[in-house]
Parts: structure tokens; sequence; C-alpha cells
């Protein structure tokens, strides 16, 4: 995306590194007090989030969703997300919520909705979901890009041993 980023950078490193800045900065002010004027944590919101964290750099149309999905996967992927929702308001954090989560968003990053991002999209929706559903798990401050789908699958798994032996905040 060199050639359509706002600011007329040409060179891939400095792109990418002014970007690292922005989109970790952005993350790190997150919280569930940032709506984008809506009321659910669903797919639409997940789509505005990625257009807050990459509007600074990016025109809008380059942040959307691709254009490869039916509507049957995106409709799938919303009640998934919406699912995951009724889940944080209706049960406790253990270790089988602990494995769904984990799943969907394994699943979620695997589809690569957006051309560039998802890990750092999805990194951050998760953040603002623990954060509206006061959930006892902790992610700290690792962003880095090349976990990728490893994150979501060490992180929160491993985790469920800890969550056995204490009732405590999870720290991940």
């Amino acid at each position: 995306m060199v050639q359509n980023n706002k600011l007329g950078i040409t060179d891939f490193n400095e792109l990418k590194r002014l970007e690292d800045i922005l989109v970790k900065t952005k993350i790190s002010i997150l919280n569930y007090e940032i709506t984008f004027n809506m009321t659910s944590l669903d797919l639409d919101y997940l789509k505005e989030l990625h257009i807050f964290l990459f509007q600074d750099l990016y025109y809008e149309e380059n942040l959307k969703i691709r254009d490869v999905y039916s509507e049957y996967q995106l409709d799938y992927i919303n009640e998934r997300l919406k699912y995951l929702n009724s889940l944080a308001i209706n049960e406790r954090v253990d270790s089988a919520y602990l494995e769904y989560l984990s799943r969907t968003f394994e699943e979620l990053w695997e589809y690569q909705l957006f051309c560039d991002g998802n890990y750092r999209t999805l990194w951050a929706y998760l953040k603002i979901y623990i954060d509206a559903y006061k959930l006892p798990i902790n992610l700290g401050d690792i962003i880095e890009e090349s976990k990728h789908l490893q994150m979501f699958k060490l992180t929160l798994r491993t985790k469920e041993k800890m969550l056995k032996l204490s009732n405590s905040k999870v720290d991940i």
C-alpha cells in the first residue's frame, strides 16, 4: 500500500515504521468507551475499529473488508462475534470459554478480512472486548506482528492451567 498512503511516503520500510508507531499508540489508548457510535462489538464495530487504527495513513476505501467474502460468510462472522459477546455477559471465564475465545480469534485471523493490519485490528478488538466485559484476562502490551496466529493459540490456551489453579486475574 505504499502507493496509496495519505502522506505520499514511497519508502516501504519508512511507511511500516510510521504505521507501527501510530497504530501502537492508538491501541494503547483504546478502551470500551470508544464506541464509534455503535452499541455492539459486532462485525460493523470491527470494521470501524480497523478504519480508526489505520485512517491516518490510508484512505478509507483501502481499509474496507476485502470483497472476496460472500454475504453468508460475513453473516457467519458477525453471528460468531455476537455469540462471543453473549458468552461474555452470561458465562464466567473458564477453560471452555478461553478455548472458544481462542478458536474464534484464530478463525477471524485466518479469514484475513482486511488487506493489511488484521492482527493489530483483532488485538485491539480483543483488548476492547476484555475491557468492556471486565474479564479477568490481562493482555499486557504485546503487539508484535510476528506472533500472529500463535498469539491467539498460545496466550489463551496456555492460561487454562493458571485459571484452574486460581480464580484470580489471568495475565496474558
